[in-house]
């Protein structure tokens, strides 16, 4: 297995300003921090384009392609780009932030615009074997019968920053599902995914650059985020990141 000191971010918005404006110096300070890989989730068309042009760049970089549901109602005439993006792109594996979210977004009328870019990008996943980084906050058990009905395998989906209901977590854990936590294990609802998940099924992830009690998120972090892991189940810290690089790689297709 992997050394003790690499580390993989599975989930991380480097297409945005904040990273993406000086993104040399930020890998190379993640570097020394021990980053292997990180993989660079997109909200927009724009921002997937950034997304495969910083994976062209630096090799730590995975790009995932997507349209954010927060975008969904203004961003879903983009699909048809998505679609030739995705022919002319082969080393595209994964689609992401995708999903539903029913708890930050409370106009119901844009609902259907969410619908309709996450079954495009379902179809999409089950027609090239992709996986999925899915947002499914306050729409959980939607997401989880999506993924029951559907032709992927359930290790092709990884739940982001899951806090929803506990029985749900349960289904998408029966359906086989990867989950990744970040730093707002800590002090948040999102604890109870380290404590209920099988250890084979957990992966690490900053969200940057969202802030977690006015830290802002990044790839550099992934080692504390380890520490929480092993705090919060009893586990060996060093083995625990040894099977979380694991579970990354064959999350990734890597292995």
């Amino acid at each position: 297995m992997t050394k003790p000191d690499f580390y993989i971010d599975v989930h991380s918005h480097l297409p945005d300003n904040y990273f993406f404006k000086d993104i040399n110096t930020y890998i190379m300070q993640w570097r020394h921090q021990g980053l292997m890989h990180v993989v660079s989730v997109s909200q927009n068309y724009t921002e997937s384009l950034r997304s495969i042009e910083l994976s062209n760049i630096y090799a730590e970089i995975i790009p995932a392609i997507g349209i954010h549901p927060w975008k969904a109602h203004k961003k879903h005439d983009e699909l048809q780009d998505f679609n030739q993006l995705l022919s002319e792109n082969k080393e595209i594996k994964i689609l992401g932030e995708i999903g539903l979210d029913y708890h930050f977004i409370k106009r119901k009328e844009r609902y259907s615009f969410q619908k309709k870019v996450l079954d495009f990008f379902f179809i999409q996943a089950e027609k090239r074997d992709l996986r999925l980084m899915l947002h499914v906050k306050g729409a959980e058990a939607e997401i989880a019968d999506y993924i029951e009905t559907s032709t992927l395998p359930g290790k092709n989906c990884c739940i982001h920053w899951y806090s929803g209901p506990t029985q749900i977590l349960k289904k998408l854990i029966d359906l086989d599902c990867y989950f990744s936590c970040g730093p707002a294990l800590s002090y948040s609802k999102h604890q109870k995914v380290p404590k209920r998940v099988p250890l084979d099924r957990l992966l690490t992830e900053s969200d940057g650059n969202v802030k977690y009690q006015g830290r802002v998120g990044h790839p550099g972090m992934m080692s504390e985020v380890v520490d929480l892991i092993a705090n919060i189940t009893n586990q060996n810290r060093n083995e625990l990141q040894q099977l979380i690089i694991h579970n990354s790689l064959s999350y990734l297709g890597k292995k």
